[in-house]
């Protein structure tokens, strides 16, 4: 019996560096986001909803013959996060 993983794809360095400049970005703009006076208290509740496609491959390999099995399935997730901040400083906050 012979099982393989599906091929990972192979990213060009174009695709490298506009994950690192959003990661930049990203991380730049939250880094400067909050600006609270100490003893703020800060309570954040939010829902967010996520659509998912995956992919299920099995090769077996079957008196020399290959027999691949191939299950494409979905997936919903829903999260509801709750944050409680406080204000120990103007620049930052614990929670």
């Amino acid at each position: 019996m012979v099982m393989r993983a599906a091929a990972v794809p192979k990213f060009g360095p174009m695709v490298h560096r506009l994950l690192l400049t959003g990661a930049l970005i990203t991380l730049g703009s939250g880094a400067m986001a909050q600006h609270n006076a100490p003893g703020t208290l800060h309570i954040a509740a939010g829902v967010a909803l996520g659509a998912h496609a995956t992919t299920y491959e099995q090769t077996v390999q079957v008196l020399g013959v290959n027999v691949t099995t191939r299950k494409n399935d979905g997936a919903a997730t829903v999260t509801m996060p709750i944050e409680v901040h406080y204000g120990i400083s103007r620049a930052f906050s614990l929670g």
